[in-house]
């Protein structure tokens, strides 16, 4: 079978850098290169949801969450344009997704921990001329603060999240993610996910790419979905950061979500959605969550986005 030819588009992504992605779980301090992002791709209720306003110069911004059916909502979500420090800066933004887990109390305080840290470690930054090295500061920083979480008895807490934040800064595009939350880039007629899924199957590919399994046994494997790496582990060594920006056009869209969201909705349904909505990001993020709602999916997730758009 003739295989595809890359857009430009997923050539631009491709060249992006990462560091660090250590096989062996100890960290590496020298740069690496990645693969091919492609070879990391894993192949309503209008009342409940909960629509959060924001407008910014420069950018369209939205974002959206809801409990689902779960009887607590553990994600969180923020954009630091909805508190400006610095109003000369309106050319620069940062937005924060965490998925808690852990516990009613553990994973909801984990979640909220990771957007407010990270959030005001951001606006208390004078000036970033490095974000990877901001990325990585704070996650080790976040990540420590959430495995000293302790409850009231003084036994820890036992909470944890995922993270998914990224920065832009005129036109370039930089990010971190920690866990299996998506990170999404829309352009034109193309959505490509950015970032790996840090779970067990992200060894059991290395597995198959080395001829020890199959991919037939990988995808049976039970727990493949359990997370390898999250925030709260402590000494969080695997994570994704682009030490090569992404050079952002006037149009494009980057999409966060929690997998509430992305393992209801098809890539491919939030890319049609987002080409339906391309103006009004508020309102896209409205209608993917109540997309997802549609489905009645039994024992549905929490559910967040976070959508910007460069205007």
């Amino acid at each position: 079978m003739k295989s595809r030819k890359k857009s430009e588009f997923e050539e631009i992504l491709d060249s992006i850098n990462y560091s660090p992605t250590p096989n062996d779980g100890e960290a590496r301090t020298e740069e690496i290169e990645s693969d091919s992002l492609n070879d990391y791709m894993p192949n309503s209720d209008m009342e409940t949801t909960q629509v959060l306003e924001t407008e910014v110069k420069y950018f369209s911004v939205g974002y959206s969450k809801n409990i689902g059916k779960r009887k607590s909502q553990q994600d969180s979500v923020a954009v630091s344009a909805d508190n400006y420090l610095n109003p000369c800066n309106e050319n620069k933004i940062l937005a924060v997704l965490s998925d808690g887990m852990g516990g009613l109390n553990g994973g909801e305080q984990a979640s909220q921990l990771c957007v407010s840290e990270m959030i005001r470690q951001y606006n208390e930054s004078t000036s970033i001329d490095d974000y990877p090295k901001f990325f990585k500061n704070a996650l080790t920083d976040i990540d420590m603060q959430i495995k000293n979480l302790k409850t009231e008895n003084g036994n820890p807490l036992g909470g944890g999240a995922t993270l998914v934040s990224f920065a832009i800064d005129d036109d370039d595009l930089y990010w971190a993610t920690v866990g299996d939350s998506h990170l999404y880039i829309i352009r034109n007629n193309e959505i490509v996910l950015v970032n790996r899924e840090h779970n067990l199957m992200l060894r059991l590919m290395e597995s198959v790419k080395a001829g020890e399994l199959t991919l037939e046994e990988a995808q049976k494997t039970k727990k493949k979905d359990a997370l390898i790496s999250f925030m709260g582990m402590g000494g969080l060594h695997l994570y994704d950061i682009n030490k090569t920006p992404f050079e952002m056009k006037t149009g494009d869209m980057v999409l966060a979500c929690s997998d509430g969201l992305f393992r209801t909705l098809s890539d491919e349904e939030i890319k049609n959605a987002a080409l339906k909505c391309n103006e009004d990001m508020q309102l896209l993020s409205h209608i993917l969550i109540s997309n997802a709602l549609a489905k009645e999916k039994r024992n549905q997730d929490n559910l967040s986005v976070i959508i910007v758009k460069k205007i």
